[in-house]
């Protein structure tokens, strides 16, 4: 479509036709189907990119983790700094941006882990809810999970 000096010109358009009116509606319609469509497509590729990142940082920190017996104070923190590292590279917001949700993070993860039954529980569990926790306060999903 070409807009010159406020008139519409388009070849499948003949504005001095009574049904323009018609078939601009009818164009717009098309167009707006066509937006609706990519908006969609892009929503789940957001989707598809928040899992991928959640499966990469969970493994991140598990390989991590391995190498202790019992997770000690260090190892958690060491783990979060991972956690924490993930998720200011795919928000594209600092360490410290991240890092200012940390309390609040952890203490709504700590209540929603502790929802899980304890024979149901696992380290794996414990690194999304707290990965996904942030991404809600930084403001890419929309709901915590």
């Amino acid at each position: 479509m070409i807009i010159k000096k406020n008139t519409l010109q388009h070849p499948a358009v003949d504005l001095s036709s009574p049904f323009c009116f018609f078939e601009l509606i009818s164009f717009a319609s098309l167009a707006f189907s066509f937006v609706f469509i990519i908006l969609i497509i892009i929503e789940n590729m957001d989707q598809r990119t928040v899992k991928k990142q959640a499966k990469l940082v969970t493994r991140k920190v598990m390989k991590f983790w391995r190498k202790y017996e019992v997770i000690d104070k260090q190892a958690f923190e060491k783990g979060l700094d991972i956690i924490i590292k993930q998720v200011a590279k795919q928000a594209g917001v600092s360490l410290e941006g991240v890092g200012e949700y940390t309390c609040k993070v952890l203490d709504e993860s700590f209540e929603d882990f502790d929802k899980i039954p304890d024979e149901e529980r696992t380290h794996e569990d414990m690194i999304l809810i707290i990965y996904f926790r942030y991404l809600y306060h930084i403001g890419i999903l929309e709901e915590a999970c």
